[in-house]
């Protein structure tokens, strides 16, 4: 009946107009909208069994339901209180760079230009690890940027985290001779270097090799690290999480 489908479409497609426009609205009110917010299993069965008893106290009314609700509850802001410990985190992100450095619920996020300016790549990668971390201060940073603050040091190419240091080897970065050999916790690959050269330079615990590589070469950088004994840890496979 075409009249009448032509009357229900102008209903539909205008009450979903004003639905949206709604809730748009709302989300600029002060307040109303949460970031960073991850429940854990725990935290999700705790909310389900609170919700569950809830209805059970709505229609027998006992004391006793409400008391396990309370103790729940009591169990929900014990778990969810509960700080993540200090991290360095490199991410996989294939063609991209990212490391965090998370002290507390501050952090400082380093990533590649590209990525920095795609915002909505870098929220679907990194999104869901930040609301796990709770992070409530979020400092964002060009790969090649300079930066100091209370626990994090960075210049070009060399960082220090708390007592963790590490090297960033970049598009820009060139060995240099140096007196003695430098030890260095973490070695950020993001380019072909001869690891020979770098390792008479630098004592490295862990050598990483970035998701901006190119697949061919991230291989060879492996092959090479066997070769030479090197402890790697290859980012095109998975990210990488240290806990301090």
């Amino acid at each position: 009946i075409p009249f009448v489908s032509d009357a229900l479409y102008f209903i539909l497609q205008n009450s979903i107009r004003l639905f949206n426009r709604v809730v748009l609205e709302v989300e600029t009110l002060p307040f109303s909208v949460s970031d960073y917010l991850y429940l854990e299993k725990l935290e999700l069965l705790l909310i389900y069994l609170i919700v569950f008893f809830l209805l059970l106290l709505l229609y027998n009314r006992r004391i006793i339901f409400l008391n396990i609700i309370l103790l729940f509850f009591i169990g929900l802001q014990v778990s969810t209180n509960k700080p993540e410990k200090n991290q360095i985190v490199f991410y996989s992100i294939d063609g991209h760079s990212a490391m965090l450095f998370h002290e507390q619920q501050k952090s400082v996020l380093i990533v590649d230009s590209t990525l920095h300016t795609n915002s909505k790549k870098m929220n679907f990668n990194l999104d869901g690890h930040l609301s796990k971390l709770s992070v409530k201060n979020l400092t964002t940073l060009n790969l090649n940027d300079e930066f100091e603050n209370s626990f994090l040091w960075k210049d070009k190419f060399h960082f220090q985290f708390l007592n963790k240091r590490g090297l960033i080897v970049n598009n820009e970065y060139e060995i240099q001779k140096t007196d003695s050999i430098v030890a260095i916790d973490y070695c950020l690959i993001t380019k072909n270097i001869n690891l020979t050269k770098l390792t008479k330079s630098y004592k490295i615990s862990l050598l990483i090799l970035d998701g901006s590589l190119p697949h061919y070469l991230s291989k060879n950088l492996e092959k090479k690290c066997r070769e030479q004994n090197l402890n790697f840890h290859n980012l095109k496979e998975s990210s990488l999480v240290n806990i301090l």
